[in-house]
């Protein structure tokens, strides 16, 4: 009958106690032990030194296991005081709970792999069945030596036992005879096994980037790593728009605790003999996924692991855990407080971070990344101390958000003087800016019922028709915020594969989300126009998308500018979720004659009544001007001179013909 765990584990500890105290010394190793049996049942029977290298190697180990006594004894003493080798590869035989039986094995199996001479021996005395690495045979006839009560079921102590069910040993020919079946390490045991360091495949041990984080997650952390390690079989979800963070805060979490961790980026297969590393190293593994809005995945199983583990996940996604509760920590993004400190932690002296700080919601990361290249940009001007110029700088221009793949980074910068509008339009463009400024205390002091459901995203679509300044409009409010401004690439977002737009959306606006950059969807009513009937499964699709858009959107805390030619384009249920909705309309003539001037600048020789004349007879949008004067500025400069009426007028007519508009009498003339 197999002995189960626990009786082994208490016959163990007794033979342990049982050993006298001068009998406990001896240099004699696990693996010497181990050799030295394999020499008592393969060597010659007579005494002889004329043998081949093998039995000459393995007679060496059988002398020092010669006179040390009853093997049982002998056993107990190395258990009792082993060398460092032994007591590193016993504690993991205690940790798991693993027979005499395995243990033997591991030991032999170890000593393979450490000694090229000892797999040399093994292979001779298996020829010619097995090479150099043991069979179950082999590990029977060893075990067999001490005449233990479960001698006998040495094969079932094996192929049943936990060291096989884990992983730990592997078996490599499993369709073979159980006597002839090999049996290995996974070799990253085998240098841990070692006391070196070692490297799972596919697994890191530390974050890509270490970042400072607020008091009240670290407060959070201590909490999380109290319950987390209280319980076998903890799991704990932290769900951050940015894996960096989440990543800190899990490592943070898991050192608290004193140990380690160990990253492990989207696996998704069952990890056998992780546990022996987890072990070996202190370890609690961490895995992370990038999941879409529609994606689930289930937490890989590590056979004999009953620790705690750590997933890192987006907030999209769902995670399946069948074996146990799975605990969500969702991290929010530092509040005003906790971002002036962040900002003074990671910034020198004398920097000018408070207004950053107030008008922007940076989350933990961005801020470490934005000090990070403040400095380089205060560097190359040779000074030490960041101004708020430096960091604008580096909010403006840094292309390290990941968004390059889904959107543009829009370089161009509007000052005020270069935005030519209406009254009305940019008396409302100035609210939009305002309200993205005070966005996150928009709600402070209002009632409850607003307070509870508050978002502190910003949402607003720009309406006209084509060349009215909407895209203009963008970049000047993003100068005006001194945030980075992307264009969506719509082509790269959209795919024809089913929950493939969804999770490029969900990837794009939770990177967006985190870096505290402003979105722009150019023509939006391509993909937040109104749902149509479902006719057919792509109309079911369609929709799928929309709505996912209009329920993303609604919770975005970032700024979203869409523009698009008509808003009768969208539905009722858009229209509800946007904060502002502003319309621009074509120049009038005064406001033609400002655009003139503004794309034409000095060098030209127009007079004030040529260019009132142009304002009053063209009647055309910014847009469309700015592609006049370009062309007027190619014929002026071929002729070497300045630009001329009649170039403006050449510009005109080719313009009115790519709009297929018919050319004013007044220009048809000239």
């Amino acid at each position: 009958m197999i002995l189960d765990d626990v009786a082994i584990q208490r016959q163990r500890q007794s033979q342990v106690e049982e050993i006298p105290s001068d009998e406990s010394q001896t240099s004699v190793t696990l693996c010497d032990l181990v050799m030295g049996l394999i020499a008592s049942f393969s060597l010659p029977s007579e005494d002889s030194n004329n043998g081949n290298f093998e039995e000459n190697y393995l007679r060496s180990y059988l002398e020092l296991i010669s006179g040390k006594g009853d093997l049982k004894q002998l056993y107990r003493r190395i258990v009792s005081h082993a060398c460092e080798d032994d007591r590193r590869l016993l504690a993991l035989g205690y940790h798991l709970r693993l027979t005499d039986c395995e243990i033997l094995a591991l030991v032999l199996l170890l000593g393979v792999e450490k000694d090229a001479l000892i797999g040399r021996c093994i292979a001779y005395v298996q020829a010619p069945i097995g090479g150099s690495r043991p069979t179950m045979g082999l590990i029977n006839s060893v075990y067999a030596q001490f005449e233990f009560e479960d001698s006998a079921l040495t094969a079932s102590l094996l192929i049943s036992g936990k060291a096989v069910e884990t992983g730990i040993i592997k078996i490599l020919n499993p369709s073979a005879p159980i006597p002839e079946q090999s049996l290995s390490l996974p070799i990253p045991l085998v240098i841990a096994l070692q006391g070196l360091p070692a490297k799972w495949p596919n697994s890191r041990a530390s974050v890509a980037k270490q970042i400072c984080l607020p008091e009240s997650v670290i407060e959070d952390a201590k909490r999380q790593t109290f319950s987390l390690y209280q319980k076998k079989g903890q799991v704990l979800l932290i769900r951050s728009g940015c894996q960096v963070e989440a990543e800190n805060i899990a490592a943070l979490t898991i050192r608290m605790h004193k140990y380690n961790p160990l990253f492990l980026d989207n696996s998704t297969e069952v990890l056998p003999g992780l546990v022996a590393y987890l072990y070996l190293h202190a370890a609690t593994p961490v895995f992370t996924f990038e999941l879409g809005p529609n994606d689930s995945q289930r937490i890989p199983k590590i056979p004999g692991y009953l620790g705690p583990i750590i997933v890192v996940c987006s907030n999209e996604g769902v995670i399946d855990y069948p074996e146990g509760v799975v605990l969500t920590w969702t991290i929010e993004k530092p509040t005003r407080s906790e971002r002036l400190e962040l900002w003074e932690k990671q910034t020198p002296p004398g920097t000018e971070f408070h207004q950053l700080a107030e008008e922007h919601l940076h989350s933990s990361s961005r801020i470490a990344e934005l000090s990070e290249l403040a400095s380089r940009v205060a560097e190359n001007h040779n000074r030490t101390v960041i101004d708020m110029q430096d960091l604008y700088t580096a909010n403006r221009l840094n292309e390290g958000t990941g968004l390059g793949s889904l959107a543009q980074l829009i370089h161009n910068t509007i000052p005020d003087d270069a935005l030519v509008l209406g009254e009305k339009t940019r008396n409302e463009l100035q609210l939009l800016s305002t309200r993205c400024k005070h966005r996150e205390t928009l709600s402070d002091n209002l009632g409850v019922t607003l307070r509870s459901r508050y978002q502190s995203g910003v949402r607003s679509l720009f309406v006209g028709s084509s060349g009215t300044g909407k895209t203009l409009a963008a970049s000047w409010l993003a100068t005006a915020l001194n945030l980075p401004l992307y264009r969506v690439d719509l082509a790269s977002v959209s795919s024809k594969y089913i929950g493939e737009t969804e999770k490029n959306l969900s990837q794009l606006l939770n990177k967006a989300e985190q870096q505290e950059v402003i979105l722009l969807f150019d023509e939006a009513d391509s993909m937040f126009g109104k749902r149509t009937d479902i006719n057919d499964s792509n109309d079911r699709f369609a929709n799928a998308q929309t709505n996912y858009l209009l329920q993303r959107i609604e919770t975005y805390s970032g700024i979203v500018l869409m523009t698009s030619n008509s808003r009768a384009r969208f539905d009722s249920a858009f229209t509800r979720r946007i904060d502002m909705i502003i319309e621009f309309q074509p120049p009038k003539p005064e406001e033609r004659r400002e655009l003139w001037r503004c794309h034409l600048g000095d060098e030209h020789n127009l007079s004030h009544s040529q260019l009132n004349q142009l304002s009053s007879i063209a009647d055309l949008c910014g847009g469309h001007i700015r592609n006049i004067v370009l062309t007027a500025s190619l014929l002026a400069k071929s002729a070497n001179r300045e630009i001329r009426y009649d170039d403006l007028v050449e510009g005109i007519k080719s313009e009115y013909r790519k709009l297929g508009k018919k050319i004013p009498i007044q220009f048809s003339k000239i």
